[in-house]
């Protein structure tokens, strides 16, 4: 079944549900979904994951459903062919119409190309320096200041206590009070992780922001982004003119990304400055991620613990949330001995306990048996390899 084929294959590459997830753009829970049969995924993303996974989709799907598959992609094939060929008939009627225009009214073409070529030089200009020339840097800043504070403004609600920002413009378009601005835009929100400091949510993707620019400042009225799944190329094609659509749907360049990592990275320290707070700076893949299940606990068990537990993590190791301006720890650890599960929030400061559950390991059920401590134990992680290949593993240390 698809579903078992994407947890073993998921295993035996030595991704988590949440490491799958973000090489794939989703949330975790759409991958624990796909795992448990609750919902399937499209083409593009069974494409996606068979290139993860180093397996052919027939293989993702399993066997007796690979002849139904090779019907599908030959029906599809056969479709794509018909829609290209209307496609074709269309332009050849469009160019017989256009060479009779040209014989009729030869002159006037010229002169409305020579205007057009003026036109799109101007407009070219225009846009490469980002900005018009008669504009000058302050209302440049101020325009990527807008765009910033448009990108902080719709991601509140994420998960994380530290935002951070970044965008690249490809191009941007005037018409009288309105600016329209074509870029790509990436949100990350810091939490402490088993005492490092990483991503805990955020998203990324190519995005149209239009302003109201009035005497040098910009007003945010709206953004568009492309769909998901199979109609993201399609969206992006209606989104962006031509000239920027290319860049839109290939994304940042490695070095662009590097950049982008690096101030993230900047963003992240000048917090941890602020708050005074020692810990390493990384990205998630970087740090060690144990599940229960990779200690002995059965499938059926770690899920009873999302929903008895959905605070806490569903692997070895704890987060940090401030509540009311005070920060706690939420840890879950597991004692192999005793086959037992527990679930401890404690003040970061004093350690005090202030919520203990244990869960006996075998069949999800909780222990009354076993005593509240008073004080807890923070657990520390520890740096792994990262298996994300097209960005290069970076770790950051702050130190005071």
């Amino acid at each position: 079944m698809l579903n078992e084929n994407i947890k073993t294959y998921r295993k035996q590459k030595g991704y988590t549900q949440e490491t799958l997830a973000q090489e794939l753009n989703v949330v975790r829970q759409t991958v624990s979904k796909w795992e448990k049969g609750y919902s399937v995924p499209d083409a593009v993303m069974l494409e996606r994951m068979a290139e993860l996974f180093e397996v052919s989709v027939g293989d993702l799907l399993g066997d007796e459903m690979k002849n139904e598959v090779q019907q599908a992609d030959l029906e599809k094939i056969s479709a794509q062919l018909a829609v290209l060929n209307n496609q074709l008939a269309r332009e050849l009627g469009r160019k017989r119409k256009i060479r009779k225009f040209f014989k009729t009214l030869f002159i006037i073409i010229i002169f409305v190309i020579a205007l057009s070529v003026l036109a799109v030089s101007l407009f070219l200009v225009k846009t490469d320096s980002l900005v018009s020339e008669s504009v000058d840097c302050e209302v440049e800043d101020k325009l990527d200041e807008a765009i910033s504070d448009a990108i902080m403004n719709k991601s509140k609600g994420y998960l994380g206590e530290c935002p951070t920002e970044n965008h690249l413009v490809y191009g941007i378009e005037e018409n009288d009070d309105t600016v329209t601005v074509y870029l790509y835009e990436q949100f990350n929100s810091f939490g402490f992780e088993n005492g490092f400091f990483i991503p805990v949510g955020g998203h990324a993707s190519p995005a149209v922001y239009k302003f109201k620019c009035t005497e040098n400042s910009f007003e945010f009225i709206d953004s568009k982004y492309p769909q998901d799944g199979s109609l993201y190329g399609k969206s992006i094609k209606k989104m962006f003119p031509f000239k920027y659509e290319r860049r839109a749907l290939d994304g940042p360049t490695d070095n662009e990304r590097d950049v982008m990592w690096f101030n993230t990275v900047t963003q992240a320290q000048r917090y941890l400055e602020k708050i005074g707070r020692k810990a390493t700076v990384c990205e998630y893949g970087d740090i060690e991620h144990r599940l229960l299940e990779d200690c002995g606990i059965s499938t059926e068990v770690s899920n009873q613990m999302l929903d008895l537990m959905p605070n806490y993590d569903f692997q070895i190791g704890n987060h940090e949330v401030i509540e009311e301006g005070k920060r706690f720890v939420y840890q879950t650890d597991y004692d192999r001995k005793g086959d037992c599960i527990t679930f401890t929030k404690f003040e970061y400061d004093s350690g005090n306990v202030v919520e203990f559950t244990a869960v006996d390991g075998s069949n999800g059920k909780v222990l009354n048996n076993v005593p509240r401590p008073d004080k807890a134990e923070y657990i520390m992680g520890s740096i792994v390899s990262s298996s994300n290949n097209h960005n290069p593993t970076t770790v950051v240390s702050y130190i005071e």
